[in-house]
């Protein structure tokens, strides 16, 4: 699974991401996603270095609001596999 090494508190709702933006999800309806590395790929939501693909693909069609929440990562960011 992939992870970033950085305590991460807050973060913004992920109807802000564009596509291609890479996150890690801060709050999230099933506690055991916090933490995972994903993309936004048009529509869908893919998470990044899980051996089984996880994917959302129709979660932008609709708002989310506050119960998903990410923190979108800057450009060179190392991300841990």
């Amino acid at each position: 699974m992939a992870r970033v090494h950085t305590e991460v508190q807050t973060g913004c709702s992920i109807d802000e991401m564009k596509d291609g933006d890479v996150a890690v999800i801060v709050t999230w309806p099933h506690a055991g996603y916090v933490g995972l590395v994903v993309q936004r790929y048009g529509t869908a939501l893919v998470a990044l270095g899980r051996r089984s693909g996880r994917c959302w693909p129709t979660l932008f069609d609709s708002k989310c609001g506050n119960d998903f929440q990410v923190r979108i990562l800057p450009k060179g960011t190392l991300i841990e596999i």
